[in-house]
């Protein structure tokens, strides 16, 4: 029935989305489900409860595929609990990548000692500078500096777009569509784009900042974020294609990100 049993989805900080999963639809017939990007989807204990219902609903001939670049440990065990209780068994096998492995040898990484205040003129330079035959993502960590790069690139007469978290559906889709479709050729975003935008003709990635976490050791401590570094310079050298990512920093530590 149209609007009944209708569950969203949450997103890894477990704010509702606007995407919902109809859960009337039957499955019987399903022969593979793909979970992508679980780690983010099992972050919110409310899209484990979902996944829970999806699972009852399909038959042992299916398959279940959960794919990310990066699994931590709690999924892993997530997954291996998952099934290895249920009434019919399914067999559970993983195949990994040697996370030094993941970072792909088609992506030249390369990392720029830079002070925090001088890090806005840099990225103009670098940018009016750049050959433009392709195109850009900048990566940084708050909607406050996204912005403020936006209006300084602006201003410079460099073709730029920003998106974030505050912008509609709609308005984050036009400005994707417009640096897919070279109308544009530098993207400013926040970690909202750092999964799943994948197109050949991005070759230049910068972390205008490090990707961070929190400490789960200790409270209100940021530490450095290897996963979601992986993911953001992931965005280029797609499709056997070469890329460059290029990486601010300010302490030998923040090097270490990559490696």
């Amino acid at each position: 029935v149209k609007g009944k049993n209708k569950i969203p989805l949450y997103d890894q900080y477990g704010q509702k989305t606007k995407t919902e999963v109809n859960l009337n639809v039957s499955l019987d017939k399903t022969k593979v489900v793909a979970i992508d990007e679980c780690d983010e989807v099992f972050l919110a204990e409310e899209n484990r409860t979902l996944l829970d219902q999806i699972f009852k609903k399909l038959n042992m001939e299916s398959s279940i595929m959960f794919l990310s670049a990066t699994l931590n440990k709690d999924i892993k065990d997530f997954v291996q609990e998952k099934f290895k209780n249920t009434e019919k068994k399914r067999q559970v096998i993983t195949y990994e990548v040697e996370p030094e492995k993941l970072t792909v040898e088609n992506i030249k990484q390369c990392y720029f000692y830079v002070k925090p205040e001088q890090k806005t003129d840099w990225i103009v330079r670098i940018l009016t500078d750049a050959d433009f035959s392709y195109s850009c993502v900048v990566f940084v960590n708050t909607i406050h500096f996204a912005k403020k790069l936006y209006d300084l690139l602006k201003k410079n007469n460099i073709p730029v777009l920003i998106v974030h978290g505050q912008l509609s559906l709609k308005e984050r889709d036009t400005a994707i569509r417009y640096l897919l479709s070279n109308k544009i050729k530098v993207l400013i975003t926040t970690n909202l784009l750092s999964r799943g935008f994948d197109n050949r003709t991005i070759t230049f990635v910068i972390n205008a900042e490090v990707p961070l976490k929190d400490d789960p050791t200790q409270t209100n401590k940021k530490i450095l974020d290897s996963e979601t570094y992986l993911h953001r310079i992931g965005r280029t050298g797609r499709f056997t294609s070469k890329g460059v990512s290029l990486t601010f920093v300010a302490t030998p530590e923040e090097v270490e990100i990559g490696r």
